[in-house]
């Protein structure tokens, strides 16, 4: 959808757009839906408490209705989520990021007070991802009902031409997402399966420290992506190559500084956070530090790749990427414990993908030298 946007809005072609946003919310809609009830037929036959290996009875408890929340919400997401791609793909992404923040602000006094309250974990859960879900929708109704009524979605202006466009594109996306998804969100999962859920926080908690880094450049590179779709519509590559540069810069600059800075305070930082009996190794936080350079310079590059829908390589890299990572993290949890599957993540990211995005981005920076 936010190709599909930056492409018709390049050219000023609004009738365009509210078929492709209509047509998006009939297709997301009914995926949401769609998910929702195949959880609901399968949710009496899972064991949650074998899946996350847990010990503790008021965690065995709510386990299963967190998840429920969790899914239900995730699932409405979907198609609430689409206002975001809409304003991105307008080059509005700080509306879209002021909407954001708002979220992220809502969702910690929530929290809080859910935790004073002292409810249990589905409430946290609830709050945690269901004030976003909130914000999104109001995000929505404000957009389409006041700032741009000419995009406001009608079911009339679902075309199966546009159907088609949206459903294509986004299976490629969507298969990316969840092989990226599967490779990289694996870590807790394997952790629990191997050392047992308590040991996820040990893992958890600095990583959710070092995840300001990719925030905070999301920012920065996330509004490129529609920027490189329109500039290669008009045929403007100088453009193009230029930002390219000077976002890898940007990216590799920011995230090294940052990564030292969070590691050389992360003792002080989490302590604050959770208190001093947490103590990761060196070796963690180095590892942390690392990725998230890896991350920032393949996100800058990727970000290219979306816009000019360069969508197949990137999935043959991810695909790759899981078939190499999963056992890697296996092996080297098992030899060097947590750190080993952050370093496993790096070496196995390095070798299957930003390694082979830096020796064919000359090539691919060929396509648009002459547009």
């Amino acid at each position: 959808l936010l190709n599909s946007i930056a492409e018709a809005n390049c050219k000023d072609d609004h009738d365009a757009m509210r078929r492709y946003i209509s047509s998006a919310y009939v297709v997301l809609g009914a995926i949401s839906v769609l998910i929702i009830l195949v959880f609901q037929m399968v949710y009496p036959f899972l064991l949650w408490e074998k899946l996350f290996t847990l010990k503790n009875p008021v965690a065995i408890e709510e386990v299963g209705t967190a998840v429920e929340v969790f899914v239900i919400i995730f699932a409405l997401n979907i198609s609430a989520s689409i206002i975001q791609r809409v304003q991105l793909g307008l080059q509005l992404g700080f509306q879209s990021n002021l909407w954001q923040i708002a979220a992220g602000l809502l969702t910690l006094i929530a929290i809080i007070l859910f935790i004073q309250l002292q409810l249990g974990l589905p409430w946290l859960v609830g709050a945690l991802v269901g004030v976003p879900l909130l914000v999104a929708i109001l995000n929505g109704l404000v957009f389409f009902l006041f700032s741009r009524k000419d995009l406001k979605p009608r079911f009339l202006l679902v075309t199966p031409a546009a159907t088609r466009k949206i459903v294509k594109t986004g299976l490629l996306f969507f298969m990316l997402q969840i092989t990226a998804s599967v490779a990289f969100a694996s870590d807790n999962i394997i952790i629990a399966k191997m050392l047992g859920a308590e040991a996820v926080g040990h893992y958890a908690v600095p990583e959710k420290l070092f995840s300001m880094i990719p925030m905070a450049l999301g920012m920065v590179l996330m509004p490129l992506w529609p920027a490189y779709g329109e500039a290669i519509g008009r045929g403007d590559g100088a453009w193009v190559q230029k930002i390219l540069k000077k976002s890898m810069i940007l990216a590799f600059g920011f995230s090294t500084l940052s990564a030292i800075a969070i590691v050389l305070s992360a003792g002080y930082l989490l302590e604050l956070w959770v208190g001093a009996t947490f103590n990761p190794s060196l070796a963690l936080l180095i590892g942390f530090g690392v990725w998230k350079i890896c991350e920032a310079c393949g996100n800058s590059i990727s970000m290219l790749l979306n816009g000019g829908n360069v969508v197949g390589f990137q999935l043959k890299l991810a695909g790759l990427l899981l078939v190499v990572s999963v056992p890697m993290k296996l092996l080297m949890l098992g030899e060097f414990g947590l750190p080993g599957v952050i370093w496993a993540t790096v070496l196995s990211y390095s070798l299957c993908v930003l390694i082979p995005l830096l020796f064919s981005l000359p090539k691919i920076l060929s396509k648009y030298k002459n547009i």
